[in-house]
């Protein structure tokens, strides 16, 4: 058990100015030292300062030892030699001091000390007188119960059986206590007497029996929190959850306090890591998830560089240069093999004609050579299968070069049976306006034509220059991109970026939300997910890492109570140096629950109203085993309060006894109350 020794100069309020809480206590046990002809101490006002001043009732009444006596102050020169002294605290009469120096036992009395054993013997006993002793030596007579001293004329009697009465005995009315103050003994007389004195005494004794029996420092045990009669300090044990409290001012108003000061553990992060390493297999379904997304179709996609072996279904038309084209793969496919160069298709730009007037070609099975004649006509299919085996050279037909007729004017001829004669009259054409330049632009076009459309496959390995446009939700089937790929909607709004450098960008109201890196990938917002399992294959890093910056570690963990409603709880640093934190606000308990063969017992609980526990220890910690946790020099709060608790009522007990009217009783019945403390 610790001894609070106070430092010189340390002083304290008499018990009876001051008695309120444990300090009234302790202040009251030092009133009891000083009036001992004991030094006060600075116990603490605490459980562990009151059980140190009980204990040092023991010494009560025992001499003082060492080389000078307490209260007194040696003076010395700067060479540290000793030039004298003087008395801090005067030691009252009857105080006891042995000296260490010379062995022997002092006392103090009317301002000085006297050799309490007189001649350096002790008292002899017995029925005969001895028959050598020294002047001053004391002989006990057994037979007469006598106390004799030897003086130069032998042993001179010094007391009889008869005794001396005490109740008449005068005593100083000046008595002082260690701090010079006065004692409060009766009034009446200017010098009372021994009968005086004790009758005070005993009132004394009373009162203090009374301030300890109503100490602020009793404990109450019971499930219900006390609520009638309470003074700052008072104790109250829950019987029902082993937690102590005190009765004290808390936010203004006076109130229950757990008395356990709060604890840390890291049994959250055990959980977490266990609950990480549980996640994996979930990390890795979500992974293959990604892999394999069936994409929606593109809307309107910007392409930059090669697309290799697309397939286009367009649920919405497909456009060139912003035009949409309404064709079908078969029909667009009657082009295959067409050999016509640009030059001569350009001849097609401008066409009005309607999908139903181009139907007429529709089973024509005229030759493009054949139907090279054709530019302009709007004859029937019917009237165009006269065609059919028409054997005329291309010379002979040449005979319409610079014929300026309008289709108009040419359809006239629908149906005629002239020969090349009857055909002379074109030559008359010439002057509609017509010049031998317009007619020559379809000189040759058999040839071309036909080779440049049989260059025309279907694309394969396209290379794009520009913006090219994919209609809405099209979709490519393993497109192969050369530099980097935007895909925006119409009104330029980005969608996907896959760059050059293998960053991919995924936009969301043309703001970034998800970004691949050479590290990783970077989420803006909120991230969603059934599942987290991680799998830490490098233990050399952490598996969950959030220090990219102080920041980032705010409010790291975020939670939703489970309650009717809506609570939460953050986890993570504070802007308080080296702070972390669960920040709550309602009534949110984080405890740690042991499954004990499924029957979940809590352990540990921290909640608005501070912690709670089952069991406290208090240990050095030893290299884990087999079995988990090994604690060495291992204290049982809860059983150490209990065997404290029962140990103050014992006291207590003690000081309501009645039968108890001695110091001497008391110390015993206190030790007794303390054995198992």
């Amino acid at each position: 058990m610790p001894n609070y020794n106070p430092q010189p100069g340390i002083t304290w309020p008499p018990g009876k100015a001051y008695a309120e809480g444990f300090g009234g206590t302790i202040a009251a046990f030092n009133d009891m030292r000083v009036a001992n002809n004991k030094a006060a101490k600075g116990y603490p006002s605490n459980w562990g300062g009151m059980i140190t001043a009980i204990m040092d009732l023991a010494d009560w009444g025992n001499a003082d030892c060492g080389v000078y006596p307490t209260g007194w102050n040696v003076l010395t020169d700067e060479n540290g030699t000793v030039t004298g002294g003087e008395w801090t605290t005067t030691p009252l009469d009857g105080y006891l001091w042995y000296d260490e120096s010379s062995g022997r036992l002092m006392v103090w009395n009317d301002g000085a000390f006297y050799q309490a054993n007189g001649a350096d013997g002790l008292t002899l006993i017995g029925a005969n007188a001895p028959t050598r002793e020294v002047v001053g030596g004391t002989w006990y007579n057994t037979t007469t119960n006598t106390l004799y001293l030897c003086t130069s004329n032998g042993w001179t009697l010094l007391a009889s059986t008869v005794g001396v009465d005490l109740a008449g005995l005068a005593i100083d009315s000046n008595l002082t206590d260690g701090s010079g103050n006065a004692v409060d003994i009766p009034s009446g007389t200017s010098t009372a007497n021994q009968e005086d004195y004790n009758v005070w005494l005993y009132q004394n004794l009373t009162a203090l029996q009374t301030t300890v029996s109503t100490s602020s420092a009793k404990i109450t045990v019971q499930d219900a929190a006390p609520s009638s009669g309470l003074i700052i300090g008072n104790l109250w044990y829950k019987s029902s959850d082993n937690t102590l409290y005190v009765w004290d001012l808390e936010s203004g108003s006076n109130q229950w306090l757990r008395a356990v000061p709060a604890l840390t553990d890291d049994t959250d992060f055990t959980t977490l890591q266990s609950t990480v390493t549980t996640n994996t297999s979930a990390v890795a379904a979500c992974n293959t998830r990604i892999d394999n997304l069936t994409y929606a179709p593109l809307a309107s996609p910007t392409f930059t560089g090669t697309v290799t072996g697309p397939t286009i279904n367009a649920s919405t038309a497909l456009k060139i240069g912003g035009t949409a084209i309404t064709s079908t793969a078969a029909e667009l496919n009657i082009l295959d093999g067409v050999t016509a160069t640009a030059a001569e298709l350009n001849l097609l730009d401008g066409v009005t004609s309607t999908t139903a007037e181009l139907n007429i070609l529709d089973g024509v099975t005229s030759t493009t050579a054949e139907l090279n004649i054709l530019d302009g006509v709007t004859s029937t299919t019917a009237e165009l299968n006269i065609l059919d085996g028409v054997t005329s050279t291309t010379a002979e037909l040449n005979i319409l070069d610079g014929v300026t007729a309008t289709a108009a004017e040419l359809n006239k001829l629908d149906g005629f049976t002239g020969d090349k004669d009857d055909l002379i009259f074109a030559e008359d054409l010439k002057g509609t306006g017509s010049t031998a330049a317009n007619f020559a632009n379809l000189n040759g076009l058999n040839s071309n034509i036909v080779t440049l459309l049989n260059a025309k496959a279907p694309l394969a390995s396209p290379t794009f220059t520009g913006t090219p446009t994919v209609p809405g939700y099209a979709t490519l089937a393993n497109p192969t991109f050369t530099g980097s790929v935007n895909i925006n909607r119409a009104s330029g709004e980005a969608i996907t970026k896959f760059k050059s450098d293998g960053v991919c960008e995924l936009y969301y109201n043309n703001s970034k939300k998800f970004e691949t890196t050479n590290t990783g990938v970077t989420v803006t917002g909120a991230l969603s997910i059934g599942s987290l399992p991680i799998n830490n294959t490098d233990t050399a890093t952490v598996g969950v890492d959030f220090s990219a910056s102080i920041a980032a570690t705010t409010k790291a963990f975020k939670f939703i109570s489970n309650y009717s409603s809506a609570n939460y709880v953050t986890w993570g640093n504070t802007s308080a140096s080296w702070e972390y934190a669960y920040d709550f606000g309602s009534n949110e308990d984080f405890c740690w629950i042991y499954d004990n063969s499924g029957s979940p017992e809590k352990v540990f609980s921290v909640s608005k109203d501070g912690p709670a526990c089952t069991n406290l220890t208090i240990a050095d910690f030893s290299a884990n085993n087999s079995s988990g946790r090994v604690l060495s020099n291992t204290i049982d709060v809860k059983d150490r309060l209990t065997k404290h608790k029962t140990a103050l009522e014992d006291i207590r007990t003690a000081c309501n006894d009645a039968s108890i009217i001695t110091v001497a009783a008391l110390k015993t019945a206190i030790a007794s109350a303390l054995t198992s403390v």
